[in-house]
């Protein structure tokens, strides 16, 4: 995690301009708002520790112990009490929820075309809660700044996995960066086209 800013030089990737924008693309993205990265920063110390009770269900054994520890309440508080804004405070362990749930979407998702993609994701409250998903006037909206938290948080979560494989592959790294650089792309483009309204963005994303 600590080597995030500096993952070409640090992984000894192959230096191209294709790898370099999309680093620097998500170092950006994750760096915009500090609970971002603070979110991504807690969520690898829980995202794995329900591994202790088995190999299966671990996501949904990790989510249980993180709210029986009542984890959320003292990182709201934790965030607090290191400057952020309450409503920073806030969004971290909602983001943090949803990184543990969602830390092997790629390996499940990535063949989805990417409105079927994004469906999945919002079946999760805590990321139409991350986003803002709210109703007026019959249509449904979500916010941009929160969508863009998602987008940087799923970006990092598709990375994360491959730090456990038992032999380093940079060629596997490289084409996962590459791919989900992409993806977020093709999701933010579609938010801003759509002017956040949920729909039309996945009709956008269906094109």
């Amino acid at each position: 995690m600590l080597h995030w800013p500096v993952l070409a030089s640090k992984l000894e990737l192959p230096t191209t301009q294709r790898l370099n924008q999309a680093l620097k693309g998500l170092q950006e993205r994750l760096l915009a708002s500090p609970e971002r990265w603070l979110a991504l920063l807690c969520a690898t110390f829980f995202m794995e520790i329900g591994r202790v009770k088995g190999e299966t269900g671990v996501e949904a054994t990790s989510l249980d112990w993180l709210e029986t520890w009542q984890v959320s309440q003292l990182l709201s508080e934790s965030a607090l009490a290191l400057g952020l804004t309450p409503a920073q405070s806030q969004t971290l362990p909602t983001a943090v929820r949803a990184l543990i749930a969602q830390q092997n979407w790629y390996e499940r998702e990535a063949r989805r075309p990417p409105a079927e993609m994004v469906g999945q994701w919002l079946a999760s409250p805590d990321i139409q809660t991350l986003i803002g998903l709210h109703s007026h006037e019959g249509v449904l909206w979500f916010h941009k700044e929160g969508f863009e938290t998602l987008v940087a948080l799923m970006e990092a979560a598709a990375l994360l996995p491959l730090a456990r494989l038992p032999i380093w592959k940079s060629t596997l790294f490289y084409e996962r960066v590459l791919s989900v650089h992409h993806l977020s792309q093709t999701l933010l483009e579609a938010a801003e086209k759509s002017g956040f309204k949920l729909e039309a963005m996945l009709h956008h994303l269906s094109q």
